[in-house]
């Protein structure tokens, strides 16, 4: 099942099921006008939209057009955005690029922050720019949106509160990004409005139609195109995401220790993000 919000006039636009050529859409109205009306009912909302997509895939329905530059982030805005640095190389990239030292403990505890979620940009929005000295600098990230995750859960059970994922193209400014931590308080101006891919899959068939098997963990297999040139691919853990931490200590979702850092691309910075919905 893949989900969309298309542009209305309104804050959190209009939610249609999109087809798994991602050709062809159909309003979801009559199920939930926004995905976030879908995600605050999704006991009752995810039986009727996995229907939905399977009509149109099937063509019992015969649909729209499907054209991403309509759309808005599958969520335009959110309760909860909270990113957190699962695999360390991204760390040590982003820290020795401003002469910066890793601490230990980051090879123990994600490195995490709660982002600006109020607004964010559409997948094929441009990037608001005041200053080319601020450094722009975007990064391909995985994304998961959550339903409500209970306080104190389990690692086995947080993994079934990912409802649906997405891909994430992060914002930062790295001209601004050295004076701002510096005064201890964490990123503000420096984090703008990321985007997201115009579609939201549900976990399932993700895993199981883009998925791979390694010593019984899921992976999804990430391409990074930049003007058209193929980068590496970049293998993620999925849905393996630490929930518990960031409920029971603010840090956020984590890979494990010991994955091999040989597995993730040396030309990108990589993070792995959650939408929690509370």
């Amino acid at each position: 099942m893949k989900l969309a919000t298309l542009k209305d006039g309104t804050r959190d636009g209009h939610l249609v099921v999109v087809s798994r050529s991602l050709k062809r859409c159909t309003t979801a109205s009559h199920i939930a006008a926004t995905l976030q009306a879908a995600l605050d009912d999704w006991a009752s909302c995810e039986s009727e939209l996995t229907d939905l997509y399977r009509q149109l895939d099937s063509r019992e329905i015969e649909g729209d057009p499907f054209d991403p530059a309509l759309c808005e982030s599958p969520l335009p805005r959110a309760y909860q955005w909270a990113d957190g640095s699962a695999y360390i190389n991204h760390v040590e990239l982003v820290r020795k690029a401003r002469g910066a030292q890793v601490p230990e403990s980051f090879y123990e505890d994600p490195l995490m922050y709660q982002g600006g979620s109020d607004a964010f940009l559409g997948p094929c929005d441009p990037i608001p720019l005041g200053d080319p000295s601020w450094g722009c600098d975007m990064e391909g990230e995985i994304a998961v949106i959550t339903d409500d995750v209970p306080m104190g859960v389990s690692t086995a059970d947080a993994a079934g509160h990912i409802k649906l994922v997405m891909l994430c193209n992060d914002v930062s400014l790295r001209g601004l990004i050295p004076g701002e931590l510096a005064k201890g308080f964490g990123f503000f101006q420096s984090k703008p409005s990321s985007a997201f891919s115009p579609e939201s899959s549900d976990v399932q068939r993700t895993v199981s139609q883009n998925g791979v098997s390694q010593n019984g963990d899921r992976y999804l297999q990430l391409t990074i195109c930049k003007k058209n040139k193929l980068s590496r691919f970049l293998a993620f853990f999925f849905p393996r995401v630490r929930l518990k931490e960031f409920i029971r200590r603010d840090r956020g979702c984590s890979a494990e220790k010991e994955t091999p850092k040989k597995r993730f691309s040396h030309s990108c910075d990589i993070s792995l993000r959650i939408f929690s919905i509370f």
